[in-house]
Protein backbone atom coordinates (compact mmCIF):
# COMPACT_ATOMS: atom_id res chain seq x y z
CA UNK A 1 0.00 0.00 0.00
CA UNK A 2 2.74 2.39 0.98
CA UNK A 3 3.97 2.04 -2.93
CA UNK A 4 0.21 2.79 -4.10
CA UNK A 5 0.42 6.20 -1.81
CA UNK A 6 1.79 8.54 -4.24
CA UNK A 7 -0.84 7.32 -7.09
CA UNK A 8 -4.27 9.05 -5.46
CA UNK A 9 -6.18 6.96 -8.04
CA UNK A 10 -5.03 3.21 -7.19
CA UNK A 11 -4.87 4.35 -3.34
CA UNK A 12 -8.65 5.25 -3.51
CA UNK A 13 -9.70 2.35 -5.37
CA UNK A 14 -7.51 0.22 -2.70
CA UNK A 15 -9.63 2.00 0.01
CA UNK A 16 -13.00 1.71 -1.41
CA UNK A 17 -12.45 -1.91 -1.59
CA UNK A 18 -11.63 -3.07 1.68
CA UNK A 19 -13.87 -5.47 2.94
CA UNK A 20 -13.50 -4.54 6.91
CA UNK A 21 -12.99 -1.33 9.19
CA UNK A 22 -10.31 -2.22 10.01
CA UNK A 23 -8.58 -2.58 6.69
CA UNK A 24 -9.94 1.12 5.80
CA UNK A 25 -8.20 2.40 8.68
CA UNK A 26 -4.97 0.57 7.89
CA UNK A 27 -5.20 1.54 4.06
CA UNK A 28 -5.53 5.11 5.57
CA UNK A 29 -2.79 5.01 7.46
CA UNK A 30 -0.65 3.67 4.82
CA UNK A 31 -0.83 7.02 2.99
CA UNK A 32 0.69 8.63 4.89
CA UNK A 33 3.92 6.92 5.41
CA UNK A 34 7.02 8.43 3.59
CA UNK A 35 7.37 7.46 -0.12
CA UNK A 36 9.97 5.45 -1.51
CA UNK A 37 13.25 6.50 -2.82
CA UNK A 38 13.27 6.64 -6.79
CA UNK A 39 16.56 4.35 -6.28
CA UNK A 40 14.37 1.81 -4.36
CA UNK A 41 12.10 2.15 -6.97
CA UNK A 42 14.45 1.74 -9.81
CA UNK A 43 15.87 -1.63 -7.84
CA UNK A 44 12.02 -3.11 -8.00
CA UNK A 45 11.78 -2.36 -11.53
CA UNK A 46 14.93 -3.80 -12.60
CA UNK A 47 14.21 -6.80 -10.79
CA UNK A 48 11.07 -6.98 -11.78
CA UNK A 49 11.91 -7.04 -15.57
CA UNK A 50 14.65 -9.27 -15.08
CA UNK A 51 12.72 -12.22 -12.82
CA UNK A 52 9.32 -11.65 -13.04
CA UNK A 53 7.66 -9.88 -16.31
CA UNK A 54 8.09 -12.89 -18.73
CA UNK A 55 6.08 -15.12 -16.31
CA UNK A 56 3.79 -13.05 -14.92
CA UNK A 57 2.73 -9.63 -16.75
CA UNK A 58 0.95 -10.52 -19.49
CA UNK A 59 -1.37 -12.20 -16.91
CA UNK A 60 -2.86 -8.93 -15.88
Amino acid sequence: MARRADRPRTSARRLSAARSPERVRANAAAAALEALPESTLAAVRELYDRRIRAQAHHRW
